[in-house]
């Protein structure tokens, strides 16, 4: 930015299209025209999980993707099984003694690597 005030009023108009907040295990999403790896991120801090990209060189198509959504009172299982592309992982921590489910950490992955997973697997 060549300014303080073009650094001011550009991360005024990012906060003003992302905002996402997380109360009582719901999402609340509103996002224009943002970059899928920034909507992460919030998603992660706000569930105040890690958020990773694990690729081997980056360039998987979610990294670029530029992402509208507008969702209210959205769990984290319907908002990765539905909104979420596929190179999107959500992974969970199960207590099995208690049956409580919380997420653990939500990474960008390789597909390459899932398809591999798949060939390997015999009926």
């Amino acid at each position: 930015y060549e300014s303080e005030e073009e650094e001011k009023a550009a991360l005024e108009k990012k906060q003003n299209e992302l905002q996402i907040t997380y109360q009582e295990g719901l999402f609340t999403v509103r996002v224009y025209k943002q970059f899928l790896t920034d909507v992460l991120q919030e998603v992660a801090d706000q569930a105040r999980i890690p958020f990773a990209i694990i690729t081997a060189n980056g360039s998987q198509q979610e990294i670029d993707q530029i992402v509208t959504w507008n969702m209210t009172g959205v769990n984290f299982e319907e908002l990765t099984n539905t909104w979420f592309p596929n190179g999107v992982r959500l992974y969970w921590r199960t207590d099995l003694g208690s049956d409580v489910s919380k997420p653990l950490r939500l990474t960008i992955e390789d597909r390459e690597e899932d398809a591999q997973a798949v060939q390997n697997v015999t009926p």
